[in-house]
């Protein structure tokens, strides 16, 4: 998966990410995870749930985001795709994520 930028969350060994597409993403797959375009670790997903905006707890939502308030983290989300996000109807993905290794 793709990152913009270095999140705190990437130095776990376990972390999420919420993404609003699931793509081909499955269960068991191992993805490389990218900060700028720049191999970072691979990383196995776990878990795949779905929650509207409003339903993701707090604390996993400002820990996934490295915000300070759950207003903050949506703007965050929300201004990475062109069209809005219902936040009380679309449901969106989380992915539940584990290193397997880490690059360099």
């Amino acid at each position: 998966m793709r990152y913009s930028k270095h999140y705190s969350k990437l130095d776990e060994d376990e972390y999420t990410t919420i993404r609003r597409y699931k793509k081909k993403r499955r269960v068991g797959k191992v993805e490389e995870e990218t900060v700028n375009f720049h191999v970072i670790h691979r990383a196995m997903i776990k878990r795949i749930e779905r929650k509207t905006f409003n339903n993701i707890p707090l604390k996993l939502l400002l820990k996934d985001t490295d915000c300070k308030t759950r207003e903050e983290a949506f703007l965050l989300i929300d201004g990475f795709y062109m069209k809005p996000i219902d936040k009380k109807k679309e449901k969106l993905y989380i992915f539940y994520m584990k290193k397997v290794n880490k690059i360099g």
